[in-house]
């Protein structure tokens, strides 16, 4: 198998975009034991209710903790949703209450995206996280 012999190479495997497209729920039973992680997203549930969007990372966050695979949440577009699930234990997030995407053209040289990522590493060790451009964990 393909997956296996990347991670005898010592890839780490991650499945992105689980319980959407190509990346199902069936994709992560067959090839729990290859991944280290996966990512799902909550942009699909963006006209559910909070509750909803809950439930969803919870039954992701159940089945990666039973498989043992770190599960990071796309689509955190608010702090309340953010809070809540870190308090779930959701502890990797990504979206843009995190951090809005913007060219690397605009990085580079220059001055206010620099600040702009100091301000947002400020805000994720504020809430004792660690800050990556886009992704916060403990």
């Amino acid at each position: 198998r393909l997956l296996a012999r990347a991670q005898n190479l010592g890839f780490a495997i991650s499945l992105d975009d689980v319980g959407s497209g190509y990346n199902s729920l069936q994709a992560v039973i067959d090839n729990s034991t290859y991944l280290s992680r996966i990512k799902f997203s909550l942009l699909l549930f963006q006209r559910r209710d909070q509750q909803s969007k809950l439930l969803f990372a919870r039954a992701w966050q159940e089945l990666a903790a039973s498989r043992n695979l770190d599960l990071v949440v796309e689509g955190i577009e608010d702090q309340l949703l953010a809070e809540t699930l870190l308090k779930q234990g959701c502890h990797y997030q990504q979206g843009f209450y995190w951090q809005r995407p913007f060219p690397l053209k605009k990085l580079c040289g220059c001055q206010n995206a620099i600040h702009k990522l100091r301000r947002e590493e400020n805000r994720c060790a504020k809430q004792k996280l660690v800050y990556l451009p886009g992704l916060c964990w403990p």
